[in-house]
Order: structure tokens, then sequence, then C-alpha cells
């Protein structure tokens, strides 16, 4: 991807919950959408039921970007996994609220959930 770079870390909570972190760096845009949707999906493929999306050095998201953030958490959710998206600043934190009502993820630190 040109504007934007994954890293990945599997996590235990519990002994029931065990997952995978997707560290975001650089711009989620329209020439890395189609890209960003086929590789999350793969990266969590058999990495637990909990899909962490961290956004805290995402900078910006494009309507292709978020468009891309409600296919992976509808793919994620077909793969039995769940979409959690934490530490977005207030511009992404703003839209992902406002598609958050058409999607299948959750906004860790607000009060809105799926």
């Amino acid at each position: 991807m040109t504007n934007l770079t994954v890293s990945k870390k599997l996590f235990r909570e519990d002994e029931f919950t065990t997952g995978v972190e997707l560290a975001l760096d650089g711009e989620l845009l329209y020439e890395d959408a189609q890209t960003f949707m086929r590789e999350i999906t793969e990266m969590a493929k058999g990495c637990g039921k909990k899909v962490l999306l961290d956004m805290g050095r995402l900078r910006y998201i494009d309507s292709s970007g978020l468009g891309a953030i409600l296919y992976i958490s509808e793919a994620l959710r077909m793969q039995g996994q769940k979409l959690f998206i934490c530490k977005a600043n207030k511009g992404n934190m703003r839209v992902l609220k406002t598609i958050n009502k058409v999607g299948t993820f959750v906004l860790e630190g607000t009060e809105e959930k799926e």
C-alpha cells in the first residue's frame, strides 16, 4: 500500500479471548482501499475472535477508506470475528461515528457501539 502501513500483533485478553491488533500508520485513501480490504481480512483470518484496529497513527480517511472499513467489518463478521476500532483522532472519530450506524464494528472509547 502506498500511503498506509499495517503492523500486526497477536494478543490474549484471557483464557477465552484471543485476537489480533492491526495498527495503521499513514492515510487510508482511494488508491489503497482495495488492497486494504483484501489484506486486513487475510491478516486477521485465524487470529482469534477479536480484531482491534488501532488508528492512533492514522492521519486521514477518505470516503473510499470509510467504505473499506464498512467492508472489512462485515467480512470479519462473516469470518466469525468482531472488529473493534480504537485511538482514532477527532476528525476520524467523527466520521466513524456516522458510519457506525450501518457498520458492524465497535468504536472503543465512545458510548456508541454497534
